[in-house]
Order: C-alpha cells, then structure tokens, then sequence
C-alpha cells in the first residue's frame, strides 16, 4: 500500500516533469513514463503525442521499427490530480480503447475522420505497417493510482482473445514510484547461488572473472522486481530493459519454451548465458552451493534470456528449478574495462549502443570543447539535467544535426537515428570539420522546433491543415534547406537574424511540397527523393545553381574543430 511520503514523492516528481516539458499537467505521467521506462527522446515523444478531441482514448503511439518484427506500443494514460493513489484505473476507457482497434482492424467508414489529425497521421503509418507484415501491438493502461480491478481485467482479455498479436500491460503507481527510485537501487547488493561446485575464477591485475552455472530460479530472484515479482527490476539492466523485444519474438519464445520442454536439461548448452559487469564480486571457498555477492551489477549481456526465464517461472516455476544457466561475472571499477566487455558480448548486434560509446575518445573530446563554449554536452542521456535545457545538447540530437545539415542526410536523421552510434559513428563525430558550425545548427534546430512545438500544439484541432501538420515531422529537412541555403547564399548562420529568414525560407519549401505530396507524412520524410525535390522548389525561389551539391561526401579529411 502507497504511503503519504511515497505518494508526495511521486507527486512532486510529476511537477518536475511538468516543468521540464513545459506540458499540461495531465501529460506529465505520461512523459515520464515514455522518457523514463522507454527511452524516447524529447522528439519522439511529441511526435508520439495523440492526445486531445477525437482521440479515442488514446494518448500516444510509439512505433519502434528497429525490431523485426516491428513493435507498436499504444498508451492510454489516467492522471489523477489529487495526491490519492488508491484509485483503480477506470473500466470505461477499455471501452475506448477495444472500439479503436475494433475500427482500426475493420477500417471501417468513416473511420478516419473519427480521430484527431495526430491520431490520423499515425493510424496510416499503422495501415502501411499491416500491408508489409503483421506488427506486434502492445497496450499499456498507465495511472498513478492502481490497477484494472480484477473483472475488469479479465474482460479485456476476453475481447482481446482472438489476436495473438496484441498484448496488455498496466503501468500503476508502484511502477512510477520505481522510476523515481531507480537511480537509487542501482548500487544495491545481490547475491547469486551457484549450482554445487560448478564455479570458476580467475583474476588479472584489476579485474576479477567468475564463471559459474546458476539454477534458473536464481536468476529469477536476481531480477525480480521486490514490490512486483512479476516484472523485471529495470536497474539492473539500466538501458538493455528498452531493447527486450517481448515474450512473443520469436527468439524470446524459442526461450521460453526451451526452458519449459522436457529437454529443459540442455538449456545450459542451448543458450549463450548472461553476462554480469560489477564492482565487487566474492564468494566463500569451500561450500557446496556458493552465493556470489555483488555490488552495483549490471546485466550487459542476456535481457532476452532473464525475462524470458522470468515469465517461465510465472508460468511453472517447478520447471525451470531443473534449468541450469552459464553465467559471467567480471568485477571491475574501471570504466574502459566494463564498456569493452559490453560491446564484445553484445558484438552479434553489430550496434554499438550510445551508452556503450559514451566514454570514447571522440565523445570525451566533443564535451570538453562543448565545455568551454559554455554548453553542456550530455555523452549520456540526461547527464546534465540539472542544467538549463538551452545549454545543454544532447549527443543523439548532435549526431542528427550533422547528419541533417552537414552530411546533408535529413531522412537518415530521422530514419536511421539508431545507426547514429555504429554505422555513421566516425563519420559524426570523428571527422568533425567546423564545431561552431554545428552549435550554430544546432542553435538554429531548437529554433525550427520552437515553431515545430506550436505547430504540435495547433494540430489537436481539426482546423490545422495538413501542410501545418508536416512540420511535426519536416524539422530536419528544414534545417537541411538551411543548410543548402546557406552555403549558397554565402552566408554564416551564426547570426540569429540570419536563420530566422532561412527557417521561414525553408518551411514555405516545405509547406509547397506537401501540397502536391498526398502521400502520409511518416513516408515523405524518410524517403531519400524528398530533398531532390525540395531542392527543386528551392531552385525557383532561390536560383540554386544546377550543379549544386546535393549530399557532401561521407569522409570529411579537415581537422577536428
């Protein structure tokens, strides 16, 4: 049961991101929730955003395309005002919700021009999605009080029997609260039972290796969440918890029935295991069953096989007592050490996550020279949030800038932002050839999505039209135009005045587009051909030259900064 502290705390949490996103009160839980317990960027946020009239009970829809298959995360939210959190989450907005995808699945008439246009634009990509494969559909019923009362529950699994590929979740207060708590837990002690003597170790100079087989059941209890078994405790997996993919991948299913099969003996020799970075890492010689002790872990390696294990145990957890799993325990406090071995555990995804990058030397470089020109440059998402959001430039927001205006790539900037930190990583940020150039970009984005932020804001009411509406997705072929514009031009874009005629130059390009572009917006922005004609549009207003240099080369030979 929540306690006043606990619900205050939460509370004041909630205002805090009420005035970081500067949104409506209503929408901070909901912010929390996408940026927090999924990842999203301030960007994808908004764009994710459907709330308002004719939403149809939905707030936001997030589409992770980086998934195979391609998961679609729907989000009905309830945020009571008052600090009470004794208050179930209400049964009529199920309703709303079965209505949707009832109408959705049926396309039905007139079943467009029921919803808002945020909620139409996404309803489209969400039809292009289902014409190309059947993505997976995840449901989360999110307040700040407590759960579907149980009836309630069990009529929306009822409704939803029939689709295999549509799951629930609820996301209540206790969930909330550890999102707040999480950087606390991180540090927290853990112990792991090994499997009779089946242990080895090894140690060199400052780091320490521990190899051990472990029943399944330990690592259930390793990762449960203390106040909901049922789910896994995120601080564990500080940034892997985003990536598990769901019980119904079918990597993750293979998993779980391995664990479950009557054959669940091999699963030691079936799986690749998990692997454990800490700072401290011991266990007493000579016993038969040995717990290993650990300070501050973290699983880098095996997201996929601890959650599948974990719903393998709700499911029968007499069974998986006879699942053995191979398990790698590296204590180390040096930082280059843990990174190294994260990136070479994870080496079969061939992407090397931000966090994994965040220590590299370019990275290091880039925040020092960011430092002395006042700017906060954050290698870790929110390193500096108690620092004023005008000052502070996100790396993933600076690897997009120079895609978009420098390398000229603005659907790669929004289509492939998770190649940003592996496949165009040095061409990024190791080949940087003017730094001021960028922060002036960078300068010149937060104005474009200044006006971005007002469109979003027009685009709850049915009267804001369709070429209004581009703009929530059009901010960095804009800055591409600016970018294009500029060096025809001549000119430096340091000057303020100097890009606000650019960005007005660059939406009128846009806007005249979209008006003979019918198709949706989600496409025209993230095919390559878009800036051809841009370019084109551009010609008349502008004169570009023919030959115009449409995309910089990939290799930039210049110094750094």
């Amino acid at each position: 049961m929540a306690t006043k502290f606990d619900i205050d705390l939460l509370d004041r949490h909630l205002r805090q991101v009420q005035a970081e996103f500067d949104c409506q009160r209503h929408l901070s839980l909901l912010h929390c929730i996408l940026r927090d317990e999924f990842g999203l960027t301030d960007e994808q946020i908004v764009e994710a955003l459907t709330d308002g009239g004719n939403d149809r009970g939905i707030d936001a829809i997030h589409i992770n395309r980086s998934t195979d298959p391609v998961i679609v995360n729907i989000f009905q939210t309830k945020q009571y005002q008052s600090k009470i959190a004794e208050k179930n989450f209400p049964s009529n907005e199920i309703d709303k919700i079965l209505s949707y995808i009832h109408d959705f699945l049926n396309q039905s008439d007139a079943f467009l021009d029921s919803l808002n246009p945020a909620l139409r634009d996404i309803s489209v990509e969400l039809a292009e999605l289902f014409n190309h494969g059947r993505p997976l559909i995840r449901i989360f019923f999110c307040s700040n009080g407590t759960p579907l009362l149980p009836e309630q529950r069990l009529r929306l699994e009822s409704s939803l029997k029939g689709y295999s590929y549509i799951s629930t979740e609820e996301f209540h207060f206790d969930n909330l609260l550890d999102l707040v708590l999480a950087p606390q837990n991180a540090n927290r002690e853990r112990f792991l039972k090994a499997s009779s003597n089946q242990i080895f170790s090894r140690s060199d100079g400052d780091v320490k290796g521990i190899i051990a087989s472990v029943s399944a059941s330990e690592i259930v209890k390793l990762i449960a969440n203390a106040k909901d078994p049922s789910r896994a405790d995120r601080a564990l997996f500080n940034e892997n918890i985003r990536v598990f993919l769901g019980i119904k991948n079918p990597v993750n299913k293979n998993i779980l029935q391995s664990a479950l099969s009557e054959d669940r003996f091999v699963f030691w020799y079936l799986n690749n295991g998990i692997t454990i970075v800490c700072e401290e890492a011991t266990y007493p010689q000579g016993y038969a069953h040995p717990a290993i002790r650990m300070i501050a872990p973290q699983i880098v390696n095996g997201a996929q096989t601890s959650h599948a294990l974990l719903e393998a145990h709700q499911r029968d957890p007499s069974l998986i007592n006879d699942v053995s799993v191979l398990v790698r325990i590296y204590e180390t406090k040096r930082s280059d050490i843990s990174q190294l071995v994260a990136i070479a555990t994870n080496s079969q995804t061939r992407i090397y996550n931000r966090d994994l990058m965040s220590n590299d030397k370019a990275q290091i470089r880039i925040q020092k020279a960011l430092e002395l020109r006042g700017l906060y440059y954050e290698r870790k998402r929110r390193e500096y949030e108690d620092q004023p959001r005008e000052r502070r430039i996100d790396a993933l927001k600076f690897g997009q800038i120079v895609l978009a205006y420098t390398l000229r790539m603005p659907e790669r900037a929004r289509r492939d932002s998770d190649e940003i930190f592996s496949a165009y990583y040095d061409d990024i940020f190791t080949n940087i050839r003017d730094l001021d150039e960028i922060v002036s970009a960078w300068q010149c984005l937060r104005e474009i999505e200044a006006n971005h932020e007002l469109v979003i804001a027009k685009r709850r009411r049915h009267t804001t039209n369709r070429a209004m509406r581009a703009l929530a997705y059009a901010n960095y072929h804009v800055l591409f135009l600016v970018s294009v514009l500029a060096q025809h031009r001549g000119i430096n874009i340091s000057d303020p005045g100097t890009r606000k005629t650019l960005i007005e130059v660059g939406i009128n390009i846009v806007k005249e587009h979209i008006e003979s572009d019918e198709r949706g917006l989600y496409e025209i922005f993230r095919d390559p051909k878009t800036k051809e004609r841009l370019i084109q549009l551009a010609e008349r207003q502008d004169q570009l030259p023919e030959d115009f240099q449409l995309s910089l080369p990939l290799k930039i030979d210049s110094g750094l900064f």
